[in-house]
Formats: structure tokens, sequence, C-alpha cells
């Protein structure tokens, strides 16, 4: 098939050629581009709620300073982060169990041609996102950069085709990048 294609790109005349071309770099520079927004919009929600949980916190240390009863706040910041991590992992487990981990074992899984169920969804974007953002909130020990290679591959996933299978939408866009070969 890889001869197929270079026998393809021959054939094509150079005006034809430098269009395919034009639509690879404007494809790569969407992608790009909402990867990034993807990226900070978490960074947006992972600050505010920190803000917000630190702000509970701060506000619980400076009630009980005088009274003495700042263990209460320890526990306030553990049940607060403990609550985050809770949603984040309910999310994940019961709505969309393909976006845990970092995702690249299953993109790299997904390139090498192993078919891996709703790998590549939109669903599967949304609860990553907010998955990450939880966990991040929530104190755990984890990055955002794993992830978001993964919802960088569902992002690809859903432009280059220039359709989507999850909003059933065909946008009659990329339409020769349809084939195994691009």
């Amino acid at each position: 098939t890889l001869f197929r294609s270079m026998e393809e790109e021959r054939r094509i005349n150079h005006a034809t050629f430098r269009t395919v071309e034009i639509q690879r770099w404007v494809i790569c520079g969407f992608i790009g581009i909402i990867t990034g927004l993807i990226a900070c919009f978490i960074n947006i929600v992972v600050e505010q709620l920190a803000g917000i949980k630190y702000q509970i916190v701060k506000d619980n240390i400076d009630k009980f300073t005088n009274t003495g009863g700042l263990s209460f706040s320890l526990l306030l910041w553990a049940v607060l982060n403990s609550a985050l991590v809770v949603i984040g992992s309910i999310i994940v487990a019961y709505i969309e169990p393909v976006a845990a981990g970092s995702g690249i074992p299953q993109i790299k899984c997904f390139l090498n041609g192993v078919k891996i169920p709703h790998v590549v969804r939109l669903k599967t974007l949304v609860v990553k996102v907010f998955g990450v953002i939880f966990s991040v909130a929530g104190g755990l020990a984890v990055g955002k950069e794993g992830p978001m290679i993964h919802s960088g591959a569902v992002v690809a996933a859903g432009i280059s085709p220039g359709s989507s299978t999850s909003l059933k939408k065909d946008f009659k866009v990329f339409e020769y990048f349809r084939r195994d070969t691009e």
C-alpha cells in the first residue's frame, strides 16, 4: 500500500499536491491550537478549584487559630482533596473507563493498528479532561503531559477526517485524509 500511495502522489499534478500539503499544515495547526486550548482550560479550572479549596482551608485556619482547633483544618484539607479525587475517579470509572491513566499506551496501540474501543472518542476526551482536572486539583501527584498526548490524539482523530462519529456529523472537509495512507 505504501508503493501504491507513492505512485498515486506521483500521478497527481503539482497544484493538487500543493493543495494537499497546505491542507496537511492547516490540519496540524488546528490540532495544535485546539489541544493548546484544552490545556489552557485544564490549567485555568485547576487553578480555580485549588484557589477555592485553599480559601476554604485558610478561612478555617483563621477561624480556629485562637480557639485551638487547627487539627480540624487539616482534616478539612484532607476531606476536600479526597472529595475531588473521588469525583474524578467516579467520572472515569463509570462514564468512560478507557480515559483512565495517561493514555499514552492506548495511543501507541492505536497507532500500531490495535483497535481499542472508544479510545479516540469525544466522550473519552471530555472524561479525560475532567478526570485530570479533579485529580490535579485534589493534590494527586499526577501530571497533565500524558493525558494531553491522549487529548491531542482524540482531537487529531476528530479533525483529520473532517467528520465525527460521536456527533454523527460529516463536515465534508479534508475528505482526502480519510484513507489509511494518510
